[in-house]
């Protein structure tokens, strides 16, 4: 009898490390198959990241462009403004001459290039400034005109970019003043 439990001790240990084994191998078996869904998930994301990581860099490609863009359109509507101020400057020059010979009347305008954004025909009819014609350039738009016996002022609006257009008639001469304004 002794030998009978000592054997049927010995099948109880086996059967109970068998079980133990198998408890362990199923264990395991599921902490691996979490292990590689979660390694999957995280190469999942991580391609994400570097999915979002490349549209980053191509946004700050394209912002970049877009400032470039910009600084050189300012810089040759600056050239531009700067040469309508030279051509308003001739002008009130001219308008002087003129004033002074013609003794303020009538007659043809005078044309003022205002930047890129368009040009402005103003004439001295006897002593009052007369607008004759505001022609924006295409793209722009002529707002807010005021108009007084010896003043007249404009603006030409694109988007965020305004040119403004003033000019006063003193002793017979036209004086013009253009400036440039980008609305934030």
């Amino acid at each position: 009898m002794e030998r009978e439990s000592v054997f049927s001790f010995r099948w109880r240990v086996l059967a109970l490390l068998m079980s133990l084994i198998f408890v362990m191998v199923v264990v395991s078996a599921c902490g691996g198959t979490d292990n590689r869904q979660e390694e999957a998930e995280q190469a999942g994301q991580q391609e994400e990241l570097e999915q979002q990581r490349e549209e980053l860099e191509q946004m700050q490609e394209q912002i970049e462009q877009q400032q470039q863009e910009l600084e050189q359109q300012q810089q040759e509507a600056e050239q531009q403004g700067d040469q309508g101020q030279q051509a308003a400057d001739n002008g009130a020059q001219e308008d002087e001459g003129a004033g002074g010979a013609s003794g303020g009347g009538g007659g043809s305008g005078n044309v003022y290039q205002v930047g890129p954004a368009g040009e402005v025909e103003l004439r001295d009819d006897n002593g009052r400034l007369v607008l004759v014609d505001a022609r924006p350039n295409q793209g722009w738009r002529v707002e807010d005109v005021e108009e007084e016996a010896d003043e007249v002022e404009l603006d030409f609006v694109r988007g965020n970019e305004e040119w403004k257009f003033e000019a006063e008639l003193e002793e017979g001469q036209i004086d013009v003043e253009i400036e440039r304004d980008f609305d934030d």
